[in-house]
């Protein structure tokens, strides 16, 4: 599937924004990505989801598992699951999840190897 190029997918918000740009980094992609273009569509794969969830969840300092990727696999939604896991309290300062050293295995500028 090719990224839309409808005006109304326009990111409408900084956060909408970031998640354009953390979709592109990971997928590789310098074209246009819509807030409804499905991750997946665009190239995405469970491989790539766990960066995507890694990226996320150190980004806005929320929980974000590789589930949650397949259950809100556009900008849009994932914006949305964001807001949510902010306004219920459930924001972290930290993502303890993450295994000691997570960085580490972050090769090529944070992409997975």
């Amino acid at each position: 599937m090719e990224p839309t190029d409808v005006l109304a997918d326009e990111p409408r918000s900084e956060m909408e924004h970031t998640l354009v740009r953390i979709w592109q980094e990971i997928l590789g992609l310098d074209e246009r990505i819509g807030i409804y273009d499905d991750f997946f569509d665009l190239g995405g794969h469970s491989l790539l989801a766990i960066e995507a969830a890694i990226r996320i969840s150190g980004r806005f300092a929320v929980r974000v598992s590789v589930k949650t990727v397949f259950e809100a696999p556009t900008v849009a939604a994932m914006g949305v699951v964001i807001a949510h896991k902010r306004r219920a309290g459930t924001a972290e300062e930290a993502v303890p999840w993450l295994p000691a050293g997570a960085d580490d295995l972050m090769a090529d500028g944070g992409r997975l190897p």
